[in-house]
């Protein structure tokens, strides 16, 4: 019974420990571009993971966009503010990346894609 606590305890320590490594806030992508008017920006999870991608959840990427303010009259003006109103991103299963501006002008934004989470293995 002893044994069987041990183990269980093991293997949940390993897993929280997976956990807890996939979440140190490693960057793929912090920078700084411009996306011209209803235009997209793609990236490649997998070539920027490198030969380990296979195991990372690439679904699990936190992908964040900002825009830099350019209205002059703004409060906001010349920070970089929440894209919503105007960028799309998306991520699939493969890790493709994709950041649209539906804007009818280029906007220059700051992109940051975390790592994605190790893929999960079920604690059980």
């Amino acid at each position: 019974m002893l044994n069987q606590l041990t183990a269980a305890i093991d293997h949940y320590t390993q897993a929280l420990k997976t956990y807890v490594q996939s979440r140190t806030g490693a960057v793929a992508v912090a920078e700084t571009a411009v996306i011209a008017a209803n235009a997209a920006r793609t990236y490649n999870l997998t070539t920027l993971l490198g030969a380990n991608h296979a195991q990372y959840d690439k679904l699990s990427a936190v992908i964040v966009v900002k825009v830099l303010d350019t209205d002059a009259n703004a409060p906001t003006s010349g920070l970089y503010i929440n894209s919503e109103a105007v960028i799309t991103t998306g991520v699939d299963a493969e890790g493709s990346v994709v950041i649209h501006n539906h804007h009818t002008a280029a906007v220059t934004c700051y992109i940051r894609i975390d790592v994605p989470l190790v893929a999960a293995n079920p604690i059980g």
